[in-house]
Parts: structure tokens; sequence; C-alpha cells
């Protein structure tokens, strides 16, 4: 999005919060790192991050909320149910974790399910928040 569209974002975000304390630099640190999204994903995600959020969401909550609106990445109860259900369509980064617990069979056939689904989620969540991180990161630098 264009600087000018940022900074408009900011400045709803901010009129939102008027209880937020900010220094002299808020505003032009959040447009810095909110210009390089894009302009209607952002403004969707500023949109439900008011309506649900109590204080001023951060920028990398921000960044986060739109690299995943964008990736369509699976929740983590989305990634189990396919990773424990038989003939599934698996997302690719479901695949990669259920095969760091040797596949869709190993899960599905767990002497412990509970445990098992355990360690799924965790290992799933984890990977899952390096992508998103990698994504928005990466869509930073590209924009530099």
């Amino acid at each position: 999005m264009k600087s000018h569209d940022a900074k408009a974002v900011v400045e709803q975000l901010l009129a939102a919060y008027p209880g937020t304390a900010t220094r002299e630099q808020t505003a032009s640190i959040y447009t810095k790192y909110l210009s390089s999204l894009d302009k209607e994903a952002t403004d969707r995600v500023v949109e439900n991050l008011i309506a649900s959020s109590i204080e001023l969401p951060t920028i990398a909550e921000i960044r986060a909320a739109v690299v995943n609106a964008e990736l369509q990445l699976p929740t983590p109860l989305e990634a189990w149910r396919a990773a424990s259900t038989k003939g599934s369509d698996l997302h690719s980064l479901v695949r990669d974790v259920c095969d760091l617990f040797g596949g869709t069979y190993n899960i599905r056939s767990a002497e412990q399910p509970t445990i098992m689904r355990a360690q799924f989620l965790k290992a799933y969540t984890e990977r899952r928040d390096e992508v998103l991180r990698d994504a928005s990161v990466a869509r930073l630098r590209w924009a530099a």
C-alpha cells in the first residue's frame, strides 16, 4: 500500500484507541512497517482488530493477521482434524508436521491419542507461527 494509505490506517488506529499513550514516533513507525502490506487486506484486518481488541494492536499483530489472511493457513484445530482423519486433503504445512511424527498413520494409530494430539498441536502451532513470521519479514524486506 502507498505511504498515505498506511498513514490513514494508522490515524484510524490511533483514533480508535484514544487512551493509548503514544510517543512522537509512534505514527511514523506504524506507517513505515504497515506500508509494505496489501491495502485491502490491511483494511479488513484493522477493522476486525478495532472491533475486537481492547488495546492498540502491535505492528506485529497487524502484520501477522494480514499475512495469515493472505496465506490462509489452517488453524491448529483444522490441521489436527485433517491429520487425524483418514483420507483428508492435507495442506503442505500440515503434511510437513505429520512427517515429523512419521506420517498420518502413526498419528491416527497412536497408543495415547491425547498425548499425540497435544504434541501435534504444539508442533503445528510452532511451525505455523514460524511460517507467518518468515512471510511477514519477507514482505517487509521485499518492500524495502
